[in-house]
C-alpha cells in the first residue's frame, strides 16, 4: 500500500478508501493526465509483422516536423515496396509536390508555420483527387473556418500498428 500511494503522490494524486460492511474495502484514485507532446511518444507506430499488402512503387509524400517520424515511416515504407519522398513541413510539401508525382500524402496535423489542416486546403485546390492521412498524435483538431467539404481521406493516431498503417495506405490508394 505504501508502495502505491508514493507513486499516486507523485502524480498528484491520492488513495481513497470506502468501505462497505462487511464486503470489505474498494480502493480508488483519480488521475489528471495531459496528452504525450508528439515528440514525446517512443514510437512512432508498432510493427505487427501483419502486412497483407505490398507498395508496388507507389509514391508516398511523408510531411512530418518531427525527424524520427519521417525517418521510422520512410523505413517501413521502403521495406514494403512503397517509394516513399519525406519533407518536415508543409510548405517544402508543396514544392515537392510541383515536383514529383505523388500517389498519396501522409501528415501530421500540428507542424510549426502551416499545419497539416492548411497543407490539406492547399492540396485541395491544386490536386482535388489526391489522397491525404492524416497520421496525428492528436485526434483530429478541424479548425472553425475550414469549409465542411474539406477533409482528409483517413486517419490515423500515432502510434498505429504497421498493420494498421499499411492497411489504410492500401485502401485510400485502391
Amino acid at each position: 500500500m505504501y508502495i502505491v500511494r508514493q507513486l499516486l503522490d507523485s502524480m498528484n494524486s491520492e488513495l481513497l478508501f470506502e468501505s462497505a460492511e462487511q464486503k470489505g474495502v474498494r480502493c480508488s484514485f483519480t488521475l489528471h493526465l495531459q496528452l504525450a507532446a508528439e515528440q514525446e511518444l517512443e514510437q512512432v507506430f508498432v510493427e505487427s509483422f501483419a502486412a497483407s499488402e505490398e507498395g508496388r512503387q507507389r509514391t508516398v509524400l511523408i510531411v512530418d516536423d518531427v525527424a524520427i517520424t519521417r525517418e521510422m515511416l520512410y523505413e517501413l515504407l521502403a521495406g514494403y515496396d512503397y517509394n516513399p519522398l519525406i519533407c518536415s513541413s508543409a510548405a517544402e510539401a508543396l514544392i515537392m509536390l510541383r515536383e514529383y508525382p505523388v500517389d498519396i500524402i501522409v501528415t501530421d496535423q500540428v507542424m510549426p508555420g502551416m499545419d497539416g489542416w492548411d497543407l490539406l486546403r492547399n492540396v485541395r485546390k491544386e490536386w482535388p483527387q489526391l489522397a491525404i492521412l492524416l497520421y496525428s498524435a492528436k485526434p483530429p483538431q478541424r479548425p472553425r473556418d475550414l469549409a465542411n467539404s474539406l477533409d482528409f481521406d483517413g486517419c490515423l493516431l500515432k502510434p498505429a500498428s504497421s498493420a494498421e498503417l499499411l492497411a489504410k495506405l492500401g485502401q485510400l490508394l485502391s
